[in-house]
Formats: structure tokens, sequence, C-alpha cells
């Protein structure tokens, strides 16, 4: 969908910065994560498992305690984060496409 929409300059799942985000624009800074609605516990996600509550429970709630971390940690290093649900790139994904491009191009004006 980036290349589609003519957006350039990225990478996807660079294993060396903190939290393996799925997309990157290193020269820019933006650090791009699509977070899926269970494993990251979306607010009212609805699916939420009804037997053994007592492990999805603290396992998604470590998660998102975990990408909280992530996220400052990124913030802490210059990073700009930005986390979309799963949902919202199926269901409007040109409304992604757009908050991206308008992240990368505030960010490539202000590192000119």
């Amino acid at each position: 969908m980036l290349t589609r929409s003519g957006v350039r300059g990225w990478k996807v799942r660079p294993s060396e910065l903190d939290g393996k985000p799925d997309f990157t624009f290193p020269d820019v800074r933006v650090a791009v994560f699509v977070d899926g609605a269970f494993w990251h516990g979306a607010p009212g996600f609805s699916r939420f498992p009804k037997s053994r509550v007592d492990y999805w429970k603290p396992k998604i709630e470590g998660n998102r305690q975990r990408d909280r971390e992530i996220t400052k940690r990124l913030r802490g290093k210059g990073w700009a984060v930005m986390r979309f649900w799963d949902y919202e790139l199926r269901d409007n994904p040109r409304d992604v496409i757009a908050k991206i491009r308008k992240k990368v191009q505030q960010r490539s004006s202000a590192y000119k």
C-alpha cells in the first residue's frame, strides 16, 4: 500500500530497532507499528477468550505494557512513533497511509 501510494524511504521490520516496528522511515526517524487488536488489547475488543482468562489477561496486559515501554524508549531516542490497530489498516487503509505520509512529510521538513 505504501508503494502504491507513492510513499518512499521505508524499511520493513528492521531488527536493530527496539520493538521491531513493522515499518520505519530511518531518514526522518518515524517508526510505524500495526498492532493486532487481540494480541495488543484494543479497547473494546469483543473477542476476548472466555477460557483460560487467568492466562490471557496477564499475557495481553504484558503486551500492552511492553508497547508503552517501547514507544517511550523510541521517543526518547528521537523517533516519532505511530501505532495503528490492524482493523484500522483493514477498514481505512487510505486514512492510515495519509497519516503516515503527513508525519513523514512533517519530519522531513524538520530535518532539512
